[in-house]
């Protein structure tokens, strides 16, 4: 298994969640990020100098090996066609074990981000 891990713009995020979901991939996490770039020129705001902040979303999901590269292409086309730029990470998954039942792989999956209908 791998988790992906995708990095956009807010505005971009129904886009890339409702493609998702048409693939099947219906459980997702969503967290809000903040950044900055190192060669950014400070601002002054009243005397006081401040680095601006850019909002950012971040996507996790866990897929299936199988699944990966159907994943990625279909990020790659939902940001080519909304013209957004997208940072995507891809990180393996040893184990995954669902706490309140005591479920592991595969009984844990559907509650990571896989439907369970794609789970071997």
């Amino acid at each position: 298994m791998k988790r992906i891990e995708v990095v956009i713009r807010p505005h971009a995020l129904d886009q890339v969640h409702a493609a998702l979901a048409a693939e099947g991939i219906a459980r997702i996490t969503v967290s809000g990020l903040t950044s900055w770039r190192r060669d950014t020129e400070p601002n002054t705001y009243r005397g006081v100098a401040y680095v601006p902040m850019s909002t950012r979303v971040r996507i996790e999901a866990v897929v299936v090996e199988d699944e990966v590269n159907r994943t990625l292409d279909l990020l790659k086309q939902v940001a080519r066609a909304g013209r957004f730029e997208m940072d995507i990470t891809i990180v393996p998954v040893a184990r995954t074990i669902r706490i309140p039942a005591g479920g592991r792989e595969p009984e844990s999956v559907p509650h990571l981000g896989i439907c369970g209908s794609r789970v071997a």
